[in-house]
């Protein structure tokens, strides 16, 4: 059975409340929520959701409210410090509710007015419809706050998760890590769960789901911990790659409503993927039979988008060097009828080795006609308008690709 009363804040409509009657919460209770700083009307709140692990869910809400404002802490946190963790709408729900128990119109009126809400002194005041719905914003609100998304808050709620003995002494920082690392490595989980490891590597490397928000994720990652900015899939779910010593280093985000496109794939504090970690990537692109969106958010390096795009028509792939913005890579790639060809490119232009053998471009290369070929083609790759001639007239990868017969991976979207 979930922690969670059926009735109360989320169950029927019940008969609006007095000021006694909330305040009627068993004493210890109370108490500790006067301790911690709550209005009684959110010490209700805290026990209608969550029953015996009350306390503890109340201690961690203020933990999260306060973390790196502990030096302002005070008896009257909860309103004075109104606009923590989006905290806004809770705290001008629990003032209006308080003020509406007392069932005194000017009592109410003044409680309005002091928050900056228009008041019509002449509009009769149903205490009966409002009390109720006032409850029920106090509890939306809650609910809609950053510390209700977190997993182990989900979880308790849910009543998938009761048993908080493991994590009860510990802030709620510390529980949500020791909750979300049991919930990464320690379950055996499913293809749509948390926990799942799409595959495991002989070195201990592993790709594991971590779901649509985690903040231990946020912590290893250095980002934001969520696929919210990555994806409008309701169902997207981030995958994070670990190593055995459980440091993380990469991360994509998988839409299934999409097609299963993989989005968003980055490094750590969403840099640019390192390129040891390009096939990683795409291993779990195909486990997941899903496809890489080569232009939606993320940081892709060129290298993982060579690969990808050609597949198993590269046959080798080898950086010559770089020059400001550019690198250039040289590539052997087989075409369609068998034959081997050596190209040059910058990620987005195409330079053939034979166009440098049969001097097509010599006009550009005065003065280079006794250096390499890789020299010379690293020159061209990145000329930016010297003599002339821009990279962006030579072929796009695009272009090249279609007129030698290379078919480029199908978008699903």
């Amino acid at each position: 059975m979930s922690s969670r009363k059926s009735k109360g804040f989320c169950g029927k409509t019940p008969t609006p409340p007095s000021l006694s009657s909330v305040l009627a919460i068993n004493e210890a209770s109370k108490q500790s929520y006067i301790n911690l700083g709550y209005p009684p009307a959110v010490g209700q709140m805290f026990n209608e959701l969550f029953g015996s692990n009350a306390a503890i869910v109340a201690r961690w809400f203020k933990d999260n409210s306060l973390l790196g404002k502990e030096s302002i802490a005070s008896k009257d946190w909860f309103h004075k410090e109104r606009n923590l963790s989006k905290m806004d709408d809770l705290s001008l729900y629990v003032t209006l509710y308080e003020a509406l128990l007392t069932r005194n119109d000017e009592h109410y009126n003044k409680a309005r007015e002091d928050l900056g809400l228009y008041v019509d002194p002449n509009e009769p005041i149903d205490y009966d419809r409002l009390i109720p719905g006032m409850k029920k914003g106090i509890e939306k609100s809650f609910l809609g706050t950053t510390f209700c998304g977190m997993n182990i808050i989900k979880d308790i709620l849910s009543g998938k998760l009761q048993d908080l003995k493991p994590y009860a002494r510990k802030t709620f920082s510390q529980a949500n890590r020791a909750y979300e690392d049991k919930l990464l490595f320690h379950n055996t989980g499913t293809v749509a769960g948390v926990g799942h490891m799409l595959k495991r590597y002989p070195d201990g490397t592993v790709w594991v789901n971590a779901g649509s928000k985690c903040r231990l994720v946020g912590d290893d990652m250095s980002n934001c911990g969520s696929t919210g900015l990555m994806s409008l899939d309701s169902n997207s779910t981030m995958y994070v790659l670990y190593d055995k010593k459980k440091i993380a280093h990469a991360i994509f985000t998988l839409s299934p409503q999409d097609g299963n496109r993989i989005s968003g794939v980055q490094g750590k504090g969403s840099t640019e993927l390192k390129p040891e970690y390009n096939q990683y990537v795409l291993d779990a692109v195909k486990e997941l039979d899903g496809w890489l969106d080569l232009y939606g958010s993320g940081t892709l390096n060129h290298e993982l988008t060579l690969r990808y795009r050609l597949g198993d028509s590269l046959l080798a792939l080898d950086k010559v060097g770089s020059s400001g913005n550019y690198t250039t890579y040289r590539m052997t790639v087989r075409l369609p009828g068998g034959k081997d060809v050596t190209v040059y490119t910058n990620g987005y232009s195409v330079l053939p080795l034979t166009d440098i053998q049969n001097q097509k471009y010599a006009g550009y290369l005065v003065g280079s006609e006794m250096e390499s070929d890789d020299a010379k083609a690293m020159k061209l790759m990145t000329l930016s308008g010297n003599g002339g001639m821009y990279t962006s007239d030579l072929p796009r990868i695009r272009q090249w690709m279609n007129s030698v017969g290379i078919q480029e991976p199908e978008s699903r979207k």
